[in-house]
This record gives C-alpha cells, sequence and structure tokens, in this order.
C-alpha cells in the first residue's frame, strides 16, 4: 500500500531476492527494476557515460538474479562498456553459488563456507583485478574471505568510471 500510494513509476533495487520477490509476488503497478536493469538503461539513454577502464573483471552473477529471473544481457553490458570483462564458462546460467543465501537452512555453516571458498578460488583462477557481483549478500559473503581479491557490486564499478 505504501508503494503504490507513493506514486513512483520504477522501483530498482540492489537485491535480486527484493526484485525477485517485488517483479514476481507483489503485483504492483509500477515497473520493478533490478540496479544493473537500471544502470545499463542510464548508459543506453546516455545519462550515464562511464570511461572504460583497464579493470580485468569476473562477473559473479547472483543466483536469483541470473538462474531466478533471468537478467543476463544488463550486467553484461554493463562490464563489457566499463571493464575488460573476462568471459568465463560460469557465466549467465552457469554461474555459481555464493553460498551465502538465507534461504537455504539445508546446508551447514560448513558447507556454505566450502561453496563460497571454492566459488572464490574458481573465480581467481580468471586472475581478474576485481570481481564483481549484482547482490549485497554475494559481495559480503566473497569479501569476508581471507586473502579475497576485491569484490566490488557493478554499481561501484560505475561510479567509479563515470
Amino acid at each position: 500500500a505504501i508503494l503504490q500510494a507513493s506514486k513512483a513509476e520504477i522501483l530498482v533495487t540492489s537485491c535480486p531476492i527484493c526484485y525477485k520477490t517485488f517483479k514476481e509476488e507483489y503485483g504492483l503497478q509500477m515497473q520493478v527494476m533490478h540496479h544493473t536493469e537500471y544502470i545499463d538503461y542510464l548508459i543506453q539513454q546516455h545519462y550515464l557515460i562511464p570511461r572504460p577502464s583497464e579493470w580485468r573483471t569476473v562477473f559473479h552473477n547472483p543466483c536469483e538474479l541470473g538462474r531466478g529471473s533471468k537478467v543476463y544481457a544488463a550486467p553484461n553490458r554493463i562490464l563489457q562498456a566499463v571493464s575488460q570483462k573476462i568471459n568465463t564458462p560460469y557465466d549467465d546460467e552457469n554461474s555459481l553459488c555464493c553460498g551465502g543465501s538465507l534461504a537455504n537452512t539445508y546446508i551447514s555453516g560448513a558447507q556454505r563456507h566450502r561453496i563460497s571458498t571454492d566459488a572464490l578460488r574458481i573465480y581467481t583462477s580468471y586472475q581478474p583485478d576485481v570481481l564483481v557481483t549484482a547482490c549485497p549478500l554475494c559481495k559480503k559473503t566473497f569479501a569476508k574471505k581471507p586473502d579475497a581479491i576485491p569484490v566490488k557490486d557493478i554499481a561501484e564499478i560505475v561510479a567509479e568510471t563515470c
């Protein structure tokens, strides 16, 4: 009721779980966009004009954003515009789980740790300068690993290149 009363035309969220829930479950009378879609739109419309950087990036597409909501094109276009995106077999629908899902109550803390450690090891094997994601929980999960490479949200990368 609060969102509808706001008369907003677009709801933008950085959380893929919130994005999927608002888009599919709430029946809102407004457009729901993940921030990667909104940033991509702003770049396409020339409201944001990022400068290409020399950063070599690997993209971790969050489970609920990629496989859950089929959002692949926007983050890929963004990273191709702002960085030297490294393509891997783990792009798009093959993206790895970060191990930090709040919804998965069936695995232990040790299993979560192993999932995130294994994913980070695979991503860093491509020798990126930055591991980029589009989910605050994924960022937090990967960033808390000891000796981890820098982990940034895609919005941070864009902000640093504009």
